[in-house]
């Protein structure tokens, strides 16, 4: 039988011709994030507070099967933040909007820190590796917590 052999060379590259909905497509192909859609800083943190309000909705049937679930939304000079306080030893995760670099950062006391960029398709891709913040954060919660995000 004939020995298989790893294809070299690079990943295929995406041409600045081609439109964010291509990208996004070839990105979910190679596994990168494609970066911010969203040019206008105004569209970009009204899209960012949306998520936040559908996170929070997501989460709230968590606060009654949970000792301690606290769900707090503040504001601070980066944009606006969402925070999970359990119960003590197991951490807060923190949902940060950055409006300057137009990012989210999710603190996991599971998974440790990543930042978030918005996908043409609503999604929340990380930086380093494009995975999706609504599977990590499920995946860490649903290790520390009783229930599941609903979204």
């Amino acid at each position: 039988a004939p020995k298989r052999r790893r294809r070299r060379g690079n990943l295929p590259t995406v041409d600045e011709s081609t439109s964010n909905d291509d990208r996004d497509d070839n990105n979910k192909n190679i596994g990168m994030p494609s970066k911010s859609p969203v040019k206008d800083r105004k569209k970009f943190v009204s899209t960012a507070d949306a998520f936040l309000d559908e996170l929070e909705k997501a989460l709230k049937p968590m606060t009654f099967c949970n000792d301690i679930f606290e769900i707090v939304r503040m504001r601070n000079e980066s944009g606006k933040s969402l925070s999970i306080g359990l119960k003590p030893g197991h951490g807060t995760y923190i949902m940060q909007i950055d409006e300057t670099l137009m990012t989210l950062t999710l603190s996991s006391p599971k998974s440790g820190v990543y930042t978030y960029t918005l996908r043409g398709n609503g999604d929340w891709a990380g930086m380093d590796d494009g995975h999706l913040m609504k599977g990590l954060l499920t995946r860490d919660l649903i290790q520390q917590c009783n229930g599941l995000p609903d979204f």
